[in-house]
């Protein structure tokens, strides 16, 4: 009695939770919600998150509809000048208290209840396969083509088109290579230690591997990549889910034996890109030195309780002590 209980439970959760179908062919089962860019599935096996462009339909089930639309308001009531409960963004699934009443369903999400228009709701959303953005590097040994993983990596994609399309890289040198491993460039001082005058996050998704052909963002530690990038001779599975990989070679794999330090990047262009505006979130330099500083300042004052504090005396030798002259 109680196996059929969990199997008709578990028969309502699945018929009533939403189905996330990626371009991959996985589906996963769950309540949604999106926000920057990713989705967040909540299933019975646990919570997932992926990149919202790796999916290709979001499909309500009963009692569920998925909002849809560019700027969506969960309201407190249902009328255009009602305030706001939530700003929603789309792919997000809510559950569905009442029919269409004046333009509005009556909706439940995270625990909340309100209303949603009607134009904002769907049974389903369907997404369409973008195209990856191309930039062509022609250096003084030939072209490179790269192909950035912007699904993946879409600060660092939208980082490295904004300083392609400034013309950062023309005439930087590579300014380092280790034959059968790496070679590096993207350093206006060319020594290894600069950069754009920011830094950006890391982006390190699970699956981008540090393969031969593959590019990544150099940095020394997490949250502070600016332009330097480095480009693989072989595969590094030792760098994996330490460096932000953006990127892969697609043309002029000959070309990269040939590179040498000291050869320069002729001219970068972006001859790909998706329809939307490139924004980069930046954190600045200062923001950076703030932390470090903050950072060794805490070792310091922890060093110096350490030596401050007094040494504990041991009671048992004491005690050993005065048994032994008795």
């Amino acid at each position: 009695m109680k196996l059929i209980l969990i199997a008709f439970l578990f028969t309502i959760y699945t018929t009533q939770a939403a189905k996330v179908e990626f371009f991959s062919g996985k589906v996963i089962r769950g309540s949604t919600a999106v926000k920057d860019g990713l989705i967040s599935i909540t299933s019975q096996k646990g919570l997932y998150q992926y990149t919202l462009s790796l999916v290709k339909t979001i499909s309500a089930r009963k009692r569920e509809l998925i909002v849809v639309g560019d700027i969506i308001e969960l309201k407190k009531e249902p009328k255009q000048d009602s305030d706001v409960i939530y700003q929603l963004y789309e792919g997000t699934s809510v559950s569905k208290l009442s029919s269409v009443k004046d333009g509005y369903y009556r909706v439940r999400v995270f625990d909340e209840i309100g209303y949603l228009e009607e134009s904002k709701a769907s049974k389903i959303l369907k997404k369409e396969i973008l195209p990856k953005p191309i930039v062509e590097m022609t250096t003084t040994k030939g072209a490179i083509k790269f192909e950035l993983l912007e699904d993946q990596t879409p600060n660092t994609v939208a980082n490295f088109i904004r300083l392609v399309e400034r013309s950062f890289y023309d005439s930087l040198s590579f300014h380092r290579k280790d034959d059968d491993f790496i070679i590096m460039a993207g350093d206006p001082e060319g020594t290894g230690e600069g950069g754009p005058g920011y830094f950006i996050r890391s982006e390190i998704f699970p699956d981008l591997k540090n393969k031969k052909g593959y590019v990544g963002m150099a940095d020394s530690g997490l949250n502070t990549a600016g332009s330097q990038f480095y480009i693989l001779l072989q595969d590094a599975p030792h760098l994996d889910g330490r460096y932000t990989v953006f990127a892969r070679v697609i043309a002029g794999m000959d070309i990269l034996p040939k590179l040498t330090v000291g050869d320069e990047i002729l001219q970068a262009e972006v001859l790909e890109k998706r329809d939307h505006l490139y924004t980069v979130e930046t954190i600045s330099n200062e923001h950076m030195n703030y932390r470090k500083k903050q950072e060794v300042e805490s070792i310091k004052e922890e060093t110096a309780s350490v030596e401050k504090a007094p040494e504990k005396k041991d009671k048992s030798k004491r005690r050993r002590r005065r048994r032994n002259r008795k």
